[in-house]
């Protein structure tokens, strides 16, 4: 069974609630940190792209090298 509180508890309580968590919002650096995400999903996105490019010129290249041996 828990103890009655103290005067002193009730004060260090009461304390920490008014004192509470101090939030900043700062719009600049949440902006940043949400353009990251885009950012990097275009960059994916763009390497993909780059890859699927490549991809298809090395299969023609191969293309041309079969029907040169033929």
């Amino acid at each position: 069974m828990p103890s009655k509180p103290t005067s002193t508890r009730l004060h260090r309580d009461k304390h920490n609630q008014q004192k509470g968590l101090v939030i900043n919002f700062d719009v600049k650096s949440r902006a940043t940190y949400l353009r990251g995400f885009q950012k990097r999903k275009q960059q994916r996105r763009d390497k993909a792209e780059e890859k699927i490019k490549k991809r298809a010129a090395e299969e023609r290249v191969a293309e041309r090298k079969e029907m040169r041996d033929e």
